[in-house]
């Protein structure tokens, strides 16, 4: 169970998330580029250049500004995706829950419960209106205060969505894609695929349409025409991110260990970034920059150079990491939302939030892993948490922290917080089940009744074994 893991820019210095002094990611070796349209097999031996179509970086390009953190807020766990609206809104989508936030100082403007969907299932389709895409149909909520404004019913179980500035892609269960328009929410194309969809793509411009399939390739669909094209990323892995250029000339695919632009002009190979794996979120940001998100963490990756720098500040690779991503229309903002709840947003502009911000210290210490979970039960000193698929777990023989999530209100101030709940020790795993043996009393936490009780929300920190 690994989770995402790092961020990336050439040039890109950012302060480590509210640290004063500005630090630099490890810079990734530049790989060797590849020109074969198949990358599952290994590239020519005697590539030193990169690959045809590959940009060239101008020497005398003005250095990018850094990616600042402008402000960081603890949202309900199990966060699923991030959406940015063009007003400056974010919002971010949970387990059966979606939040709107202030996108310049990031506070709390409304929350609804939704239904139970997946990531990437929402987005704002206008000033005014978020779309979010359930299993059943498309529900439309207004803004700031996300009231309920109806449904569109979908011809099937929906799975997997992508959206582009007037269109709505929607994957389903039986096998088909069909894009609409965002204004009546009328069907625009159809598209019938022979595997299992996994991910999706729309060029912003509307021409085009990627859907990734469950064995490792991408279909390129022509939305103005009937042409299509099939690229093959890494076979025997589902496809789990796309994203075009804003051009919509290139194409950016992850499956596995394996991540990649392709240019489809020539549908070739243009770039693989060999350091880089297991990619499940992706925004290009321009000027030869991809941001994405995954194992390695939150990345920013430099398609010229072939080179992937980390962001650090608490989105390296280990537990904690991003699962979701989304940037502003220029580009020039980057939110980011972990699955146990942070909410953070940087800035290679001006946001009015420019205070240095405090780094509140780790449960468990500097360094400590982390794992996701809910309570199945708690028994005497006996507790049982079910993990989140695709993190750490901690092995038995292991001391650990036991957290509650909880959430109180003074007045218009809300407050979401990690609370210690219990400290323990590891004695049995069980597939997805930890077992804890509870060292002492349950503590007491204000605003909350029974901080261990079943379905509670908690986290368990402990220090990683010395090599």
């Amino acid at each position: 169970m690994n989770e995402t893991r790092a961020l990336v820019v050439a040039a890109l210095c950012v302060p480590a998330l509210g640290l004063a002094v500005l630090s630099c990611g490890p810079v990734v070796p530049r790989p060797t580029p590849v020109a074969a349209v198949e990358p599952s097999s290994p590239p020519p031996a005697a590539a030193t250049a990169p690959a045809e179509g590959a940009p060239v970086g101008r020497p005398d390009a003005a250095p990018k500004r850094h990616f600042k953190l402008g402000w960081s807020r603890q949202t309900r766990p199990f966060n699923k995706g991030v959406a940015v609206a063009g007003t400056g809104h974010v919002a971010v989508l949970g387990s059966r829950s979606l939040s709107l936030h202030d996108g310049r100082s990031g506070a709390q403007l409304a929350v609804a419960d939704v239904c139970f969907t997946f990531a990437g299932a929402y987005a704002f389709v206008a000033d005014d209106t978020g779309a979010l895409v359930c299993e059943d149909g498309v529900r439309l909520y207004s803004l700031p205060k996300l009231d309920y404004r109806g449904m569109r019913a979908l011809p099937g179980k929906a799975r997997v969505a992508s959206f582009a500035p007037g269109l709505a892609a929607v994957g389903f269960a039986s096998g088909s894609v069909r894009v609409y328009d965002t204004t009546h929410w009328e069907e625009r194309r159809a598209v019938a695929v022979d595997q299992r969809v996994t991910a999706l793509a729309l060029s912003l411009d509307g021409r085009r349409l990627a859907v990734g399939l469950e064995q490792g390739e991408v279909v390129v669909h022509e939305l103005a025409g009937d042409g299509s094209r099939r690229v093959s990323v890494k076979r025997g892995f589902e496809v789990a991110a796309l994203a075009f250029s804003p051009s919509g000339d290139q194409l950016f695919a992850a499956a596995g260990p394996l991540a990649a632009v392709w240019n489809l002009d020539k549908m070739a190979l243009q770039r693989r970034f060999r350091t880089v794996a297991d990619v499940t979120a992706v925004r290009w940001l321009g000027g030869g920059e991809i941001a994405s998100v995954g194992r390695d963490g939150l990345l920013v990756l430099d398609l010229p150079e072939g080179t992937a720098r980390s962001i650090g500040g608490g989105w390296a690779a280990g537990s904690g990491s991003p699962v979701g991503l989304a940037t502003s229309q220029d580009a020039q903002v980057l939110c980011v939302a972990e699955r146990e709840g942070k909410l953070a947003c940087l800035s290679r502009g001006k946001l009015p939030v420019t205070r240095q911000l405090l780094v509140p210290d780790e449960p468990g210490g500097p360094g400590a892993l982390t794992m996701a979970g809910r309570v199945v039960v708690l028994t005497g000193k006996r507790l049982r948490v079910r993990a989140l698929p695709s993190g750490d777990v901690p092995s038995p023989g292991t001391e650990v922290i036991i957290l509650r999530y909880a959430e109180s209100q003074i007045g218009p101030v809300r407050a979401a917080r990690w609370l210690e709940a219990a400290k323990g020790r590891v004695w049995k795993l069980k597939k997805d089940v930890v077992y804890v043996s509870i060292a002492g009393a349950v503590k007491e936490l204000p605003g909350v009744k029974d901080p261990l009780v079943y379905d509670a929300a908690v986290r368990l920190a402990w220090q990683p074994a010395k090599p």
